[in-house]
């Protein structure tokens, strides 16, 4: 009796697995994913929740290796708060590469897609940006 797998065994382990685990990061995305909200729409049922919104930049500085930002909504006085932390800036930075832009490059009026996490600091409204999902220019 012979132990030995032939490639054909190898080959169809490897697909069966692929698929696996493909869906299983389907799946695991549905559940841990983040929830597009109008940034009107957002309340503390979402606190340390994975929220995703839209708006355009108010404004943009960074103060020792942290950058903030100033959210605004479309069509409406709301904003809200965001905040990348150094450790985060780089990933992010990298993501926007692909736009051939960078953190620094934001400017009032751009329109950006943020994801993170939806908290409250001193009472006041925040998402600790993890990603900038899209970017359109429009700066001021």
């Amino acid at each position: 009796m012979s132990s030995k797998i032939s490639q054909n065994q190898i080959k169809n382990w490897a697909i069966v697995l692929f698929f696996i685990g493909f869906a299983f990061m389907l799946a695991y995305n549905s559940i841990a994913g983040y929830h597009l909200k109008e940034i009107s729409g957002i309340s503390d049922d979402e606190l340390g929740k994975k929220v995703k919104v839209c708006g355009i930049v108010e404004s943009a500085q960074e103060v020792k290796s942290t950058m903030f930002l100033k959210l605004k909504e479309e069509n409406s006085s709301k904003s809200i708060n965001a905040i990348i932390f150094q450790k985060d800036q780089s990933t992010i930075d990298m993501e926007l590469s692909e736009y051939n832009y960078s953190l620094l490059d934001l400017s009032n009026g751009d329109y950006i897609c943020i994801e993170g996490r939806y908290e409250k600091y001193n009472g006041e409204a925040e998402i600790i940006v993890k990603r900038i999902s899209e970017i359109e220019c429009r700066g001021l």
